[in-house]
């Protein structure tokens, strides 16, 4: 796999660079093992919910071992993070998931990404046993798959208060967009924010009447996140993309450019799918 980020941190200790590499190596063997995924929207620290999206996973393929969460899974947003990340890893045990890669959203807690050594090294972050965070630009191999992740999305709303529910990091810097953009083609693309020319539900809700009541700031960084990361869809050409961030299920007509899949949020239709690597055949639970 490689890394968009340069690390500007000390060297790690013989022993923990020894551990390092054997789990990313680990990591890789996984991933590029698995024959289905798991695709899932915003699960905004919804227990309930996550337990649910778990239980459907399981009935609808058992072999699955792997969810990708695009974002908005509440990192570290509140005092009960730890006990919430455990809950996830306890349902992960259950349902044998080794793994839930989080690509992350404009709710994440991105102080809390940017001060582990990891994340400014670019690599998949551990979050808990079987959650782990993907920076910005982070390519994998998934059943023979190349995939990139790359979690961006402008926040709209008025209650935005910084490092609680907004991080102004929220939309990494340009730079990031044109090193990952410089790396070519994908087959897979995750991320959080909409991507232009996707789905006629999630077209509506940008042009609709809802996006009048949010400030002119916020509707222009929400616009610039857009046009960042259909930018760089552009660039890598991907088969098929999946995003959040909208909040309804979605994906565009057969004939269409390119597949786009938006996937709805916690308590709402359309939140979770599996995905075949084989063929990129996606089908909603």
């Amino acid at each position: 796999m490689s890394e968009v980020h340069a690390s500007e941190d000390r060297p790690l200790p013989p022993d923990r660079h020894e551990r390092r590499a054997v789990e990313l190596a680990r990591l890789r063997k996984s991933l590029a093992a698995q024959e289905r995924v798991a695709v899932a929207g915003d699960w905004h620290n919804d227990r309930t919910w996550i337990m649910n999206v778990f239980s459907r996973i399981s009935t609808a393929a058992p072999d699955v071992r792997v969810i990708l969460q695009l974002g908005d899974l509440e990192i570290g947003t509140d005092k009960y993070a730890k006990a919430f990340l455990n809950f996830i890893d306890e349902r992960c045990r259950g349902h044998n998931i080794d793994y839930v890669l989080v690509t992350p959203g404009n709710h994440d807690d991105r102080d809390r990404l940017d001060a582990k050594q990891e994340w400014r090294r670019g690599e998949p972050t551990p979050l808990s046993e079987h959650v782990l965070a993907l920076p910005p630009g982070y390519r994998f191999g998934l059943g023979g798959r190349s995939v990139l992740s790359f979690g961006t999305g402008a926040s709209v709303q008025d209650d935005l208060v910084k490092g609680v529910n907004w991080w102004p990091q929220e939309v990494p810097a340009p730079g990031l967009f044109d090193a990952a953009a410089a790396l070519g083609h994908v087959d897979i693309l995750l991320t959080h924010e909409a991507v232009l020319g996707g789905p006629a539900s999630v077209a509506a809700i940008i042009n609709g009447r809802a996006s009048k009541r949010w400030r002119p700031e916020r509707l222009a960084a929400s616009a610039r996140s857009r046009e960042l990361i259909s930018g760089l869809c552009e660039a890598v050409d991907p088969a098929i993309v999946f995003h959040g961030h909208m909040h309804v299920r979605g994906q565009t007509e057969p004939g269409a450019p390119r597949r786009i899949y938006s996937l709805a949020d916690n308590r709402s239709p359309g939140n979770a799918g599996i995905l075949t690597m084989a063929t990129l055949d996606f089908q909603w639970i």
